[in-house]
């Protein structure tokens, strides 16, 4: 018996549906098809991140945040030379736009008051993105500003 589908169309939490983490602007024709693919443990995975990461802040900004990659199959990681070990293969990470912030309070802030913690939250400056994963053993509160 295999796992039970999730609807893209329903909520992850209140300003995240999850078919919003099943995208990659690099490429989003791959991306597109994965849609049929949200099983309930990608979908648990997501939505934890949704209401311990990304939802507080998104509230607290009130301002639209966009996931620029979301869940990736092991064809996609590999496409965008993605980590082996990639918490996006099991929806445990994103990377995610702001619009109309600055990136650098928006991830200070995450990092100050997210009271779960995260596992890695890196600030790429050059591509205008941040990634957020949950936290493993091997990753806790780890942040990082890239140029």
């Amino acid at each position: 018996m295999s796992a039970q589908v999730v609807s893209p169309d329903a909520y992850a939490s209140p300003h995240f549906k999850y078919g919003e983490f099943f995208v990659s602007s690099s490429y989003p024709a791959i991306a597109a098809t994965l849609v049929d693919m949200i099983r309930v443990p990608h979908a648990q995975a997501i939505r934890w991140l949704c209401m311990t990461l990304l939802e507080p802040a998104r509230v607290h900004f009130d301002v639209p945040f966009v996931i620029e990659s979301g869940f990736r199959t092991h064809r996609l990681n590999e496409l965008v030379n993605g980590s082996d070990r990639s918490q996006h293969r099991v929806g445990e990470a994103a990377d995610v736009s702001v619009v109309g912030m600055d990136l650098e309070d928006v991830c200070d802030w995450i990092a100050a008051n997210c009271a779960y913690g995260f596992g890695q939250l890196r600030l790429y400056l050059s591509k205008g993105i941040f990634h957020i994963s949950l936290p493993t053993i091997n990753h806790q509160g780890q942040y990082k500003v890239i140029p």
